[in-house]
């Protein structure tokens, strides 16, 4: 005998969307308890341990080179070449530090200098959930019309930092923000590309992802990765690991600096975020098996990576695009909901 019953299927992009909320990508997530804490660049910073990886000394004014020697760099709101970041990382048993500061950006809107960012008030909200930690901005700091602020989460599940920056046109003309985002390695004058995306050890710029590694195999793989399917690509890369960047950006050769330059249109009143990632594994095989996990939209959000992100922050990311954007971004739980239950009557 011939069945009636028939099965729903869910467009792939709702899926997506529907599993983000499950696993709070969509800030969904069970309500955790946050704490204001210092981040003064005169205090002694925050330390965290999570997902195998310690945080140490995350404070204002720690992040320096290389951005400090790009063109234009200037000092930043406190007065000081310096911006916020992460100071110093370890990961697992490896008592070596991974960087000389990570997770800073500098920003220049029109024709302004290139300045540091740092957390206004000295502080940040720091929540722990299953997911992870997330370290998220009090009051953004205007960088010449630019409400400007940079978020970390810190996956309990995986050894991997995301870093979010959201850049808000507070003027009432439009504005083209360059944003620069990198770091500088432990690794030194060993600091080697042992992968991208591309499928080789050579950078490309549409490369979503670069591992960069060690030669003595004192330090982890680091897996940085840049940009997702579909999203906007960074105008330049100052800095690569593993090859010499040098003039017209540094005075110097270096091989241990990372840096990539954006450019964002913002309207008036309009916000665009920018979202990077950093995974730490012990070998090259590991990182390239971890990268699976930045295919896309639909991976992150399995791998619990959109944690504490908004539906709206994730549409408003220029370089990470959703599939189908348009008449998805009217969408809340409720009006998915319905769309979802209007599909299954008529079927």
């Amino acid at each position: 005998m011939k069945s009636n019953n028939k099965t729903f299927t869910l467009n792939p992009v709702i899926r997506s969307l529907t599993a983000a909320c499950a696993i709070g990508g969509m800030g969904l997530a069970m309500p955790a308890h946050a704490t204001i804490v210092d981040v003064s660049a005169s205090g002694l910073g925050q330390n965290l341990n999570v997902g195998g990886v310690r945080y140490e000394v995350i404070k204002n004014e720690v992040v320096n080179s290389p951005l400090n020697q790009l063109p234009g760099a200037g000092p930043n709101a406190l007065g000081a070449p310096r911006g916020y970041g992460i100071d110093n990382v370890f990961y697992g048993s490896n008592q070596n530090d991974i960087f000389s500061a990570v997770g800073g950006i500098r920003v220049k809107s029109g024709s302004s200098t290139l300045d540091s960012f740092n957390q206004q008030t000295n502080t940040v909200n720091i929540t722990s959930t299953a997911a992870g930690t997330s370290v998220n901005t009090v009051s953004p700091q205007n960088i010449n019309g630019i409400n400007t602020s940079v978020d970390y989460f810190m996956s309990a599940t995986s050894p991997t930092l995301r870093v979010f920056g959201s850049f808000t046109n507070t003027t009432g003309n439009e504005i083209i923000v360059d944003v620069a985002y990198g770091s500088n390695l432990g690794s030194n004058a060993n600091t080697v590309l042992q992968a991208a995306s591309s499928g080789d050890a050579a950078f490309q710029a549409n490369d979503r992802w670069l591992v960069s590694g060690d030669s003595t195999g004192t330090l982890p793989s680091l897996t940085f990765v840049r940009f997702g399917p579909n999203g906007q690509m960074a105008y330049a890369t100052p800095g690569i690991p593993g090859v010499t960047s040098g003039p017209p950006y540094f005075t110097n050769s270096q091989l241990d600096y990372y840096a990539d330059m954006w450019s964002l249109t913002l309207a008036p009143g309009a916000t665009k975020n920018l979202m990077w990632f950093v995974q730490f594994n012990d070998t090259l095989n590991n990182a390239l098996t971890g990268a699976s996990a930045f295919a896309n939209r639909d991976s992150l959000s399995a791998a619990g990576l959109l944690a504490g992100l908004t539906l709206d922050q994730q549409f408003k990311t220029a370089n990470w695009a959703l599939p189908e954007p348009g008449s998805l971004a009217l969408f809340g739980i409720g009006a998915l909901a319905a769309f979802v239950e209007r599909r299954k009557r008529r079927v």
